[in-house]
């Protein structure tokens, strides 16, 4: 098992509920920047309280394992060695004694840094992608206001006044959405 644990990709560790490493493989040593699992011991004594980013997120953390006895796919910023920070996905479970004294806890982690930056990447594209869509949208109805100037400005009232009834109506944010486009487009055909 040993031999498993040293050579996983994933940084497996064990830490006591005070924050002290018992224990890590190399993978979470040269994820988080340091060059050896006693050089990561000496400089790190607190690993929970010191890596997480956001504090807050390292009392959830912390209130997961005590409360549930788990945290599965929890997200959270940490600090490397060099002071620059790197996304992460932990799985763990707490030990505990037979009267549920927590003894420590075991887990993993994975560098999800590369993945959290494609996301950001993909709404940011998807927000550009649905402006473009809304101004596609805007020019068809200007062009048929133009050929009609009589209802000029009718089309945004009507999606104005249905997004209001939408709203009162309790719809999703998509469902107000699908309602002002067809408000903009409901003179077109």
């Amino acid at each position: 098992f040993r031999n498993i644990i040293e050579n996983a990709v994933e940084g497996i560790f064990q830490f006591v509920p005070g924050g002290g490493l018992i224990t890590a493989n190399s993978a979470l040593v040269f994820i988080l920047g340091w060059e050896s699992v006693a050089q990561f011991q000496t400089d790190c004594p607190d690993f929970v309280g010191e890596l997480f980013v956001d504090r807050q997120r390292g009392q959830e953390f912390h209130h997961g394992i005590k409360e549930n006895s788990f945290v599965h796919a929890f997200e959270a910023q940490l600090r490397r060695r060099d002071g620059g920070r790197i996304w992460v996905s932990i799985n763990a479970r707490a030990v505990r004694d037979e009267s549920g004294t927590l003894l420590l806890c075991e887990g993993s982690l994975m560098d999800v840094t590369d993945r959290k930056r494609s996301d950001d990447m993909l709404v940011q594209s998807l927000g550009r992608l649905n402006s473009l869509f809304f101004e596609t949208v805007r020019a068809l109805a200007k062009t048929v206001e133009i050929r009609d100037p009589y209802t000029a400005g009718h089309q945004e009232n009507v999606a104005d006044l249905a997004c209001s009834m939408a709203l009162r109506l309790g719809l999703s944010e998509d469902g107000v959405v699908a309602v002002r486009l067809a408000g903009i487009l409901h003179d077109i055909g």
